[in-house]
């Protein structure tokens, strides 16, 4: 029968090394302290920011009027030639300050507010001298236009068709008379454009006769005409002109009688 043999180790078990507790209390004590140093600073800021808020938000008001102002002015420029009083309400509408809340949208309420008023400021200036321009324009743009219009009636009242000529009396009274022809001239100007009206006529019915006619012309006399159009300069302008025209036609005759007899 076989036997089993049991050899008996005299290895020994080697003993647990302790850890090493004053290098754990020296890593504890170090994060302690950095904490306890974060904190501290961070106590320091924290003081310091509330301290300088005040100037903070101002600071960051100054950059965001900046940026709004740019936006002001291009709406402004919009509408610089413009003669459409509607106009002002399009750049209000441009420069609302519903425009500006992306802008607005990390910044404190204390910010928003006072940028609500610097803009309120900015767009109400900008706004009102606007109005003056466009006012303006919108005057100039009706003067002009009722000027043409008038223009043209009185070359019409020039002609010697008297239903023209009555057709175009009546079309000027219609615009004399209007209330709002008044508004856009004042008293004064409206009765230098009713006086200019009639004199502009005049000139171009005394044209007219001088083409057809300036013998009639120079037979009326330029006291007479004088008299008819209040200016005595405009009276020798037309002799001088009817006389030109007469000499120019005995030219043409005389021409026009050598070319017969040589043919």
């Amino acid at each position: 029968m076989a036997q089993i043999k049991i050899n008996r180790s005299t290895a020994r078990v080697a003993d647990t090394q302790a850890p090493n507790l004053s290098a754990l209390r020296l890593d504890t004590n170090l994060f302690t302290n950095y904490s306890r140093a974060i904190s501290s600073i961070g106590k320091v800021v924290e003081d310091a920011a509330k301290k300088t808020q005040k100037t903070q938000d101002l600071n960051d008001l100054r950059a965001l009027v900046i940026e709004a102002n740019k936006s002001v002015m291009v709406a402004s420029n919009n509408y610089k030639n413009s003669s459409n009083i509607a106009d002002v309400d399009s750049f209000y509408d441009e420069v609302h300050l519903n425009k500006f809340k992306p802008l607005l949208k990390d910044y404190n309420t204390n910010v928003q507010s006072l940028f609500a008023t610097e803009l309120y400021k900015t767009t109400n200036s900008t706004g009102m001298k606007l109005y003056a321009s466009i006012l303006n324009k919108h005057g100039e743009v009706t003067q002009e236009g009722i000027k043409n219009d008038l223009f043209k009636l009185n070359i019409l009242e020039s002609r010697n068709n008297p239903y023209d000529r009555k057709k175009a009396q009546d079309q000027k009274d219609l615009i004399f008379n209007d209330p709002e022809t008044l508004n856009v001239f004042g008293e004064v100007e409206l009765n230098k454009l009713i006086q200019d009206s009639i004199l502009q006529t005049k000139m171009m019915q005394y044209s007219n006769r001088i083409k057809n006619s300036p013998m009639d012309i120079l037979k009326l006399g330029e006291e007479n005409i004088a008299s008819d159009v209040a200016n005595e300069t405009l009276a020798k302008s037309i002799i001088q002109n009817a006389q030109n025209t007469l000499i120019s036609k005995s030219i043409q005759e005389d021409t026009i009688n050598k070319l017969e007899i040589k043919a």
